[in-house]
């Protein structure tokens, strides 16, 4: 998901600030394999911001409909079923994390 977010990114000619972003690997959330479905559970990350959730899936939408080729379906979950990732990914802009999250974090984290 990543390589193909950044490379939609390059093409639309996307700010460098959002292109860092989107080159960070751990920046982009995990999906799990629903084997009743056949489609993939997003496992949202609990220290990204809402905005941040946003931009990523109205960017996934932006490229299913300009790509030609067939991709995995990617579905948001209907509970909380989070990232298993235990941290966040760094030099991110702070409205990337979520305000909860992040004022919970101590100095050393």
């Amino acid at each position: 998901v990543k390589t193909l977010r950044y490379k939609f990114g390059v093409a639309q000619g996307f700010p460098q600030q959002y292109l860092n972003i989107l080159a960070n690997n751990d920046a982009h959330s995990e999906d799990k394999l629903d084997p009743t479905t056949n489609k993939y559970i997003i496992k949202p990350m609990e220290c990204r911001s809402e905005k941040a959730n946003q931009f990523m899936r109205r960017l996934d939408e932006e490229i299913e409909k300009a790509d030609r080729t067939q991709r995995r379906e990617r579905l948001l979950p209907k509970d909380g079923c989070a990232s298993i990732s235990t941290y966040a990914p760094e030099g991110l802009p702070i409205d990337s994390y979520d305000p909860n999250w992040f004022n919970n974090r101590t100095a050393g984290q």
